[in-house]
């Protein structure tokens, strides 16, 4: 039989290192994922310490040990194969690791995964056994389900994403099968300089006049997304200077107050709200509880929203999303660098500034080709 005890490995930015399980046999050592990240002074003796959920992760890291020598031993005794957990099995691993690290977004879309995988496979599957039909099942329930192509791909990256974690070795039956899905493009809906006029001037008050000027002071903050403007602190605003940390990528951005800007800014930094706009109503710092009242918040201002739009006589689907997209555009026919852009709009990789602005306008798109003919 092995060795399996618990080490730490690959300390993340925050300070925090994964756990794994290490198990060495005939001089062979293989490492496990746990899931679990503890900071190395949390970590003593191959035990969680100085931990606010010591108790409940040394559990479960016991839990996982047990698996593993569960798995040797029938390895062993019975000639099975040695951790070929089930895809449910590693679904649940995966989740539990997403839990750890506090990605609700990824979490909750995996989530409502593994309810269509237990719809598909009833009885369960070992990740052995996974192969091209199996992927290709699961890609026809979720048609059959009038899932679009687009919500159908994501998904079988996300099981991919999964299978790899698990330790997947092989061709991946699910990436090969999101690979082959030809998608249609979304269109992203963004304003001109004229509409973007007209939603300055449109003359409304109460939650209307509170949604408007959200999604200005988005496009003023060059696209800020909407978590970032619905818990925005006055303290924030120093000197002319709007400095604040991206709630996506945690980048830091230190935005000169225009004029336009700092009209928004005096109608409600004296006002005795949370937050700068009063949308949400009390401070919440747990993740999974925060999403849940942004996405609220969200929901609520694109309703109010909707009817600002209709009142500057704008005649698109325009949300608050659509502020960062219509920056983007405004700013790239004004003749600014995507580099500039993709700085401003906080983005790692400039290919998804590109994708932002891939649909050009007519008159963009005739203002250089006409260059040819002159």
């Amino acid at each position: 039989m092995p060795t399996v005890n618990f080490v730490q490995q690959h300390t993340r930015n925050d300070g925090t290192a994964q756990i794994y399980i290490r198990i060495i046999e005939n001089r062979k050592v293989k490492y496990v994922k746990t899931g679990y990240y503890v900071k190395p002074g949390c970590f003593k003796k191959e035990q969680v310490v100085h931990h606010p959920d010591a108790k409940r992760i040394n559990q479960a890291l016991e839990a996982q040990r047990s698996r593993v020598m569960d798995e040797y031993y029938r390895a062993d005794i019975l000639g099975e194969a040695v951790n070929d957990p089930s895809l449910i099995e590693a679904i649940k691993a995966k989740l539990n690791e997403l839990e750890t690290s506090g990605k609700v977004a990824t979490f909750n879309r995996l989530l409502t995964n593994l309810d269509y995988i237990k719809e598909v496979f009833p009885h369960d599957i070992k990740l052995s056994k996974v192969n091209a039909d199996a992927a290709e099942k699961y890609a026809a329930f979720r048609y059959k389900k009038g899932n679009g192509a687009n919500t159908i791909k994501k998904n079988l990256k996300d099981i991919s994403s999964v299978l790899k974690f698990a330790g997947f070795t092989g061709v991946d039956p699910f990436y090969k099968k999101a690979a082959s899905i030809m998608t249609i493009p979304v269109k992203k809906e963004k304003v001109t300089p004229g509409e973007l006029a007209a939603i300055e001037s449109v003359e409304c008050d109460g939650l209307f006049d509170i949604a408007r000027d959200m999604w200005l002071f988005s496009f003023y903050t060059h696209g800020a997304r909407f978590e970032s403007v619905a818990t925005f602190e006055r303290e924030w605003i120093n000197n002319g200077i709007l400095a604040y940390q991206m709630n996506k990528g945690k980048k830091h951005r230190e935005i000169v107050v225009h004029e336009k800007l700092a009209a928004i800014i005096e109608k409600y930094i004296k006002g005795d709200s949370i937050y700068l706009f009063p949308v949400i109503k009390k401070r919440v710092d747990n993740p999974w509880t925060k999403k849940e009242i942004v996405s609220s918040a969200n929901s609520l201002i694109n309703r109010y929203l909707k009817t600002v739009i209709g009142l500057a006589k704008i005649k698109k689907k325009i949300s608050f999303h659509n502020s960062r997209h219509s920056f983007a555009s405004i700013a790239y026919e004004a003749g600014i660098q995507s580099d500039t852009i993709k700085e401003a709009l906080g983005h790692t990789n400039l290919s998804t500034t590109n994708a932002y602005l891939k649909s050009l306008s007519d008159k963009k798109i005739n203002d250089e080709i006409n260059k040819i003919y002159e």
